[in-house]
């Protein structure tokens, strides 16, 4: 009986998050000392998004993941950033972002299939979180390369499905057989459209600003959205 109650006590969910909370004690220590920039500094802040989801903390988690992500993104680091984005989607399934960034990685590795799906995924969650217009723009985004005229078909129907009848237009009056490829462009572009943030997408929507052109700028004079790879 002793020994039931024991283990009944250490699977309890209060316990888990009094554990959870000691260890982000430890952890937070180790990313002062981490190196910005750093494979480790990711690494700990997916460990973070870990122990604050264990905790209780999904705001706070979410905040971590998203850093974590954000961080192997600049380091190039593609499949783990694809694979703390798959992990939150299974533990979250609500949240916009990752499955962005997914039809973002996709897209970078020529999988149009794997991109179509994940973008009917992240359409249908942007639209019920209300995010359609910020949505819009990572889809406008993606039909500057897009090369290949079923997949501008269908990024156009998504637009339409956001409410976005001019974007739909302008990616349909595109050529595709005269637009950049992600393969040619390299990753800049990827990597510049997985790090904007809600916000910067609304400044930007305000601002007027071309988002291409800031990816081929990569400049932080007029409006910080691109943070270049710490390597």
């Amino acid at each position: 009986m002793l020994r039931f109650l024991k283990k009944l006590f250490q699977d309890s969910p209060t316990v888990e998050a009094d554990v959870a909370e000691r260890r982000l004690g430890a952890i937070a220590d180790r990313l002062q000392s981490a190196i910005t920039g750093s494979p480790e500094e990711a690494r700990l802040l997916n460990r973070a998004g870990d122990l604050e989801l264990a905790a209780g903390h999904r705001a706070q988690a979410l905040e971590y993941y998203g850093k974590s992500i954000d961080a192997h993104m600049e380091l190039q680091q593609f499949d783990a950033a694809a694979a703390i984005c798959r992990k939150v989607l299974r533990l979250l399934p609500d949240v916009v972002r990752a499955r962005c960034t997914l039809a973002w990685l996709s897209l970078g590795k020529g999988l149009l299939d794997m991109a179509r799906d994940e973008l009917e995924e992240y359409v249908g969650v942007a639209r019920k979180a209300g995010s359609e217009r910020m949505a819009a723009q990572q889809l406008r985004l993606m039909g500057t390369y897009v090369r290949d005229q079923n997949f501008a078909q269908f990024l156009a129907e998504k637009l339409r499905e956001l409410g976005d009848r001019e974007g739909a237009t302008a990616v349909l009056a595109q050529d595709t057989s005269e637009a950049p490829s992600l393969q040619a462009a390299g990753w800049d572009p990827v990597v510049f459209a997985a790090l904007l943030t809600p916000d910067e997408l609304e400044q930007a929507r305000r601002k007027g600003l071309d988002l291409r052109e800031k990816i081929a700028q990569r400049s932080e004079e007029d409006f910080p959205i691109y943070r270049p790879p710490n390597l």
